[in-house]
């Protein structure tokens, strides 16, 4: 009877362990088909992370390049232009060719805010200085209003017309003071680009310290003519320009 039941006990621990072996394969199989899914999500994951990544770079590149191609095309048309355009003397065709050129006006008036102190307001003789100063002309830093920059323009030679009509690209304009003033203290000084509207002399084209107050853009309309407001702020209207 001992035998028998030390038999029947071996038998079944055999057959347990038997049902354990193919559980425990089933379980490790299931385990590896589990973690090879999870490899290849991973996998794919990287993939498609990989794929979206030079994508991005292939796109920023494009842009980059689409943008080289439009400053060239900008600055092709404005060489082409400046070829045939009428100016004052070749000091104000340079001074035209300079500020067609958006780096250079950042630059120009990233220099001018330096010399301010770090501000941007009242910084327009600055401006039209720096630019003057990077075509070639001697202007010493410390000029900083405009009767300062009047005096050392016509101790150079310039000469002045108060006629806008007579506006060719790369004059410096003046306004009148803030009373209107013809004859009083000029508020503002800008650089002449050109009209808007040929045989229009209502507004121009400029370059000037106040892109706070034409959407960010140191290159902009300004109404010459008359008094206006431009982001709650008053422009007087053009009283004279100078060139050389």
């Amino acid at each position: 009877m001992c035998f028998i039941a030390i038999k029947k006990f071996s038998i079944i621990t055999s057959v347990a362990l038997i049902i354990f072996l193919i559980y425990s394969t089933k379980v490790l199989w299931k385990d590896k088909k589990t973690q090879a899914a999870s490899n290849n999500q991973l996998l794919g994951a990287k993939a498609e992370q990989k794929a979206i990544t030079v994508k991005a770079a292939t796109d920023a590149e494009i842009r980059a390049e689409d943008a080289l191609h439009k400053n060239s095309k900008l600055a092709l048309a404005a060489a082409s232009a400046s070829s045939t355009m009428k100016f004052h003397s070749s000091l104000h065709n340079n001074l035209y060719n300079f500020l067609t050129n958006n780096d250079n006006r950042k630059n120009a008036y990233a220099a001018a805010i330096s010399l301010n102190s770090g501000s941007s307001d009242n910084t327009c003789v600055y401006f039209t200085c720096e630019v003057l100063r990077r075509v070639g002309m001697k202007i010493p830093r410390y000029i900083a209003n405009t009767s300062q920059l009047l005096d050392k323009l016509q101790d150079d030679g310039w000469k002045k017309s108060i006629d806008y009509k007579e506006l060719l690209p790369g004059d410096i304009c003046f306004t009148t003071d803030p009373w209107l003033n013809k004859n009083g203290k000029p508020t503002h000084t800008y650089i002449f680009m050109g009209w808007v509207t040929e045989d229009n002399y209502d507004y121009a084209y400029v370059c000037d310290n106040q892109p706070k107050d034409y959407g960010g853009n140191i290159y902009h309309i300004r109404n010459i003519t008359k008094k206006v407001k431009e982001n709650g702020k008053i422009k007087e209207p053009f009283s004279f320009f100078m060139h050389k």
